[in-house]
């Protein structure tokens, strides 16, 4: 008997937490999802903090981009007012439900690097067990959204690096791009796909692999950048009808401070 052919005499051992796959990972993810919901319509106590009340200001004077941020947090805001009524539990509702996407995401990532199924369902559990993850789902500030787009973008990003998938690469586009909406900061997921990109590429050559379809290599890339371009449209739209103004902003961040910033204010 040839050593790979399977022998139906012979039983298979059980494989551990062989429930642990995908039914079990979308249980996991929607009840989390459900319960914050329910704790947010029904049993949350406390006010919108000072970032929700400001952000939700923003979602009632609608702008291409603000001074700060761009407008990712304050649409999100302002679809979920519209959609569920103008509630504190509604402007948060858009958090609850990036955390979800967020924990798919991981949980499909999990699933690619290992080839397991049941990946899935503890990546995800361990993405949900981090206790500052629990904040980000119960509070609508710019981090959980964020988060989400970061997690859907690598997710998109590893299969365009392993598949070479032209949709994934799109995925990674948008991803990216709503990501930024949020905030500014996901440009510095760019440098580690970068290195990802040449060790995966140096790694293709060992192996003596060939990349599939070539001739269709250049297009996927142009319409992903021209994809993240129109994404990030209206925040460099507003920047340049004022004189770009978030540049300045955080530009000054960047500066050390000076001996007049420093000294303290004198009474009046």
């Amino acid at each position: 008997m040839h050593p790979r052919q399977h022998d139906p005499s012979r039983s298979d051992p059980p494989r551990l937490f062989a429930w642990a796959g995908w039914p079990a990972t979308w249980a996991l993810v929607l009840t989390l999802l459900a319960l914050r919901l329910v704790y947010l319509v029904w049993l949350c106590p406390y006010t919108l903090v000072e970032d929700e009340a400001h952000y939700w200001e923003w979602s009632r004077r609608l702008d291409l981009s603000y001074y700060t941020k761009g407008p990712g947090v304050a649409w999100l805001i302002a679809l979920a007012t519209a959609t569920l009524g103008d509630h504190a539990w509604a402007v948060r509702a858009p958090a609850a439900i990036a955390s979800a996407v967020a924990s798919l995401a991981v949980a499909r990532l999990a699933h690619d690097l290992s080839d397991d199924r049941r990946a899935a369902f503890f990546g995800a559990l361990a993405f949900n067990l981090a206790p500052v993850h629990h904040a980000l789902a119960m509070l609508m500030t710019i981090d959980g959204p964020y988060l989400a787009c970061w997690a859907v973008a690598c997710m998109c990003a590893w299969r365009a690096l392993r598949n070479r998938s032209g949709p994934a690469l799109l995925g990674l586009a948008l991803a990216a791009g709503a990501g930024f909406l949020l905030k500014y900061t996901m440009l510095l997921l760019a440098p580690g796909l970068a290195l990802a990109a040449l060790l995966v590429r140096a790694r293709t050559r060992a192996d003596h692999q060939t990349p599939r379809r070539p001739a269709r290599r250049a297009l996927w890339p142009l319409a992903a950048t021209a994809l993240f371009l129109g994404a990030i449209s209206p925040v460099l739209i507003w920047n340049a009808q004022r004189g770009w103004p978030t540049l300045a902003h955080l530009l000054e961040h960047l500066s050390p401070p000076t001996a007049d910033t420093d000294a303290p204010t004198p009474p009046v």
